[in-house]
């Protein structure tokens, strides 16, 4: 198997405690740098002066990195934009944005870069304000942000009395031709398209659609296959990873296929958390948190339909984020409740992982991304 690269990433931990975490003991963001050579993790930068940075995106090419803030009991968490001294490895503060919603759970960026979504959890209650399910913030050059040009309400609920008495969107991601945003609901099990101009960062607020999920799913993340014709969504509540497919002329996915994140005659309590595809597209990933593991799945490359492939154990407790190297050779895995990061050498060819020695404690590591 060939050795990766040396290669860095971002980490986000959970510096305040909440109600629904088991604990907060991390120090904000740390950039960290992986050598495959010899299974080395070192933390080149920690960044302090930010609450809960629980999700991460990196602008590739202005080098930002953008921090959700999920703090419990805030109407409004914020989203915080830093540069990143490719030199040093330290992070320079550029500025923040409150979210117009509670519970800062997802952000991702635009296909031209030019616009960030923020996806906003909420608590608990339906008369909170200002309660926006997803806001759009312009990027300026520096890769600052610019107040919300544009916000989206959801109204309704779905069947768990425990989870989904209010909606509780968790994920926005633009289409793969730039022109839909949709945003995954755990609450309502839909994931809602939305049409965006990304001139004006301006997004209707009426959905032009909404792709069904079974009751009690509770969609969490999604990506899409290379092609943008399927999409792969994983349900936190079913611990199942649904395959959804769009058709050229229409706005709503068709449901083609659930395949379960958890092995046959696994009768414990688990929640999925974050789902990637390979770099080449054939592989794809599922986190369990409770099985603590990885689900591994094979592609059709016909039809897009998954094959499992097997359960990869984590080595730790809550693996709530990992990345896949971006030469597809290593996973990285950060186990919150373990507090530490682990490294799994990747096989591109078979798309089978494997446990190495090097970890990294590190505490509530909540968020990894490739920067």
């Amino acid at each position: 198997m060939q050795e990766a690269s040396v290669f860095r990433f971002a980490v986000g931990t959970l510096t305040r405690s909440t109600s629904y975490f088991e604990r907060a003991e991390g120090d904000g963001i740390s950039i960290v740098e992986f050598n495959g050579a010899d299974g080395q993790f070192s933390v080149i930068s920690t960044t302090a002066g930010i609450d809960n940075p629980t999700h991460l995106c990196f602008d590739h090419t202005r080098k930002a990195l953008y921090a959700n803030s999920e703090v419990e009991g805030w109407n409004e968490g914020t989203v915080s934009a830093f540069r990143l001294d490719e030199a040093t490895g330290a992070l320079i503060y550029l500025n923040k944005q409150a979210t117009l919603g509670s519970i800062a759970a997802h952000n991702s960026l635009s296909s031209s870069g030019r616009h960030l979504f923020v996806t906003n959890y909420s608590h608990d209650d339906v008369h909170e304000t200002p309660r926006k399910a997803m806001a759009v913030f312009p990027v300026r050059p520096d890769g600052g942000l610019d107040p919300a040009s544009g916000s989206v309400l959801h109204e309704g609920r779905g069947p768990s009395e425990v989870r989904q008495r209010v909606p509780h969107p968790h994920c926005a991601m633009i289409s793969h031709d730039g022109v839909v945003v949709s945003v995954a609901d755990l609450g309502l099990d839909r994931i809602l398209h939305y049409a965006f101009d990304d001139m004006t960062g301006r997004v209707k607020p009426s959905p032009l659609g909404a792709s069904r999920l079974p009751p009690a799913s509770g969609p969490r993340h999604f990506v899409e296959a290379q092609d943008g014709s399927t999409i792969y969504v994983i349900n936190e509540l079913a611990s199942t990873i649904a395959v959804m497919r769009r058709s050229p002329d229409e706005i709503e996915w068709s449901l083609i296929q659930i395949a379960s994140t958890l092995p046959h005659g696994f009768e414990g309590a688990s929640l999925c958390a974050a789902i990637h595809l390979s770099p080449d597209g054939r592989h794809l990933y599922g986190s369990n948190r409770g099985h603590d593991s990885i689900a591994g799945f094979a592609i059709d490359a016909a039809g897009g339909e998954l094959t499992p492939m097997g359960w990869t154990s984590t080595g730790g407790r809550t693996p709530r984020s990992f990345l896949i190297s971006a030469d597809g050779y290593y996973v990285i895995v950060a186990n919150q409740n373990e507090n530490e990061i682990v490294a799994f050498a990747r096989d591109p060819r078979t798309g089978s992982l494997e446990g190495t020695d090097a970890k990294l404690a590190i505490g509530t590591p909540m968020c990894v991304t490739n920067i």
